[in-house]
């Protein structure tokens, strides 16, 4: 059997995500497995844009069972520059007002440039792709289009459409979210398999087509986050892993520092990864003026393998983001690493996230607001017995989010009905 995977996430700079899992798994089971995925850009400046913009390349590469066609297309400037020149915060003053009506305009362009990505890969895929798949995995709508256009032409049997996340849910303008939502509704109704990340999102997209993807969560990999039998003494910690974006809610994080130190003066928060250099500066910003240097980190990037030692260091995690209508639907992969990891969770109150540590009893919810996240952070800190208990419930939850058989269910979803 041959299969085709097509993804929108740049595999190279995205190593953990929920394809990468999928493709290993169908690499086990298939003869060949071609993977189709885009470049990232990461050019700034208007000689950058340019560069990105007029370059067009396929760079294929071969590791065992998985060939790769790693696809620079046309007009593949930086991705989020539109959120580089708005950060996305509902308080910016009325001078930032030209750069949110620049960051429209980039909005805007986008749609020229998502067909732009739609004609690159489906060229990649006629030129360095030949010949029939049998079963073929897609994960967003952009890549869905892909996929279902090969299907059209009778070079796909099967079509899994692996509903991740609600992607029209988290565009800056009302056209090309309706646009957007209509595409992933298309792509739920037609695929031969439709599966989503979480239950709220698969109720979302029954309620819009009148079909019922199957649920199949994120996963963790349950070894490398165990937690240590004894852990290494440290002070109560916070913990926030993940991208840094106004939507994920960093700063909400170290606001609500300010009060817990006001209450726990020896508390702490750290923050792992990277984001938009603009939101970055604004983060570092706001440490300053709440005076919480010596309480906040902002440690930067950090591999993903080495996420563990830092878990081992973290009493609660944050997961805390703005309820934008992607937001409200999201299944971050961190809750599950949370959970994987022994350590209670703190959610936005109304996510998807926050429905799955209800149901498990992992951690807290919170509204969207500093002194209630505080107050959750407190509560898991300060009560022990609380804070044991969420941590077992997230233990035992996780056992059942094994990427081995999460991807076991995927395959079985992927069979024909017998």
């Amino acid at each position: 059997m041959r299969a085709l995977v097509v993804t929108h996430l740049d595999l190279d700079r995205e190593p953990n995500q929920r394809t990468q899992h999928m493709l290993h798994m169908l690499a086990g089971h298939c003869e060949e497995v071609v993977v189709l995925y885009s470049v990232r850009a990461q050019g700034r400046g208007w000689r950058g844009l340019l560069h990105d913009a007029l370059r067009h390349e396929v760079q294929p590469r071969t590791e065992g069972r998985l060939h790769y066609l790693r696809v620079h297309p046309w007009l593949n400037y930086a991705q989020a520059l539109a959120h580089g020149l708005d950060d996305g915060m509902p308080d910016q003053p009325p001078t930032a007002r030209p750069r949110r009506w620049l960051a429209d305009l980039l909005s805007s362009a986008g749609a020229l440039r998502d067909l732009a990505w739609l004609h690159g890969m489906r060229a990649a895929a006629r030129r360095h792709a030949g010949g029939h798949f049998e079963l073929a995995l897609a994960d967003g709508p952009w890549a869905g289009l892909v996929a279902r256009g090969l299907q059209r032409q009778g070079r796909i049997g099967r079509l899994v459409y692996d509903d991740m996340d609600h992607v029209g849910g988290g565009q800056r303008l009302a056209w090309r979210r309706r646009w957007i939502e209509r595409i992933e509704q298309r792509l739920v109704r037609q695929a031969d398999v439709a599966v989503s990340a979480g239950p709220e999102l698969a109720a979302l997209r029954q309620r819009a087509t009148g079909r019922q993807p199957a649920v199949l969560p994120n996963g963790a990999d349950l070894a490398r986050f165990a937690p240590p039998p004894v852990r290494t003494p440290h002070p109560p910690t916070a913990l926030y892993m993940g991208r840094l974006e106004a939507a994920r809610g960093v700063d909400l994080a170290i606001a609500a520092m300010a009060r817990v130190r006001a209450r726990l003066p020896q508390a702490r928060l750290l923050v792992l990864g990277d984001g938009e250099p603009a939101y970055r500066q604004r983060l570092q910003l706001q440490v300053q003026a709440l005076q919480l240097a010596d309480a906040v980190q902002l440690l930067g990037p950090v591999p993903h393998a080495r996420l563990p030692r830092w878990l081992r260091e973290a009493d609660v995690g944050i997961a805390a983001f703005r309820l934008s209508e992607q937001g409200r639907y999201a299944m971050p992969l961190k809750v599950a690493e949370y959970m994987a990891a022994g350590v209670p969770v703190v959610c936005t109150a109304g996510s998807a996230a926050a429905g799955w540590v209800q149901r498990t009893g992992a951690g807290l919810t919170s509204p969207f607001e500093a002194d209630a996240l505080a107050d959750a952070i407190l509560q898991l800190l300060q009560d022990p017995q609380r804070h044991a208990a969420a941590r077992q419930a997230g233990l035992a939850a996780a056992q059942e989010l094994a990427w081995p058989q999460v991807t076991a269910r995927m395959w079985q979803l992927m069979q024909p009905a017998a």
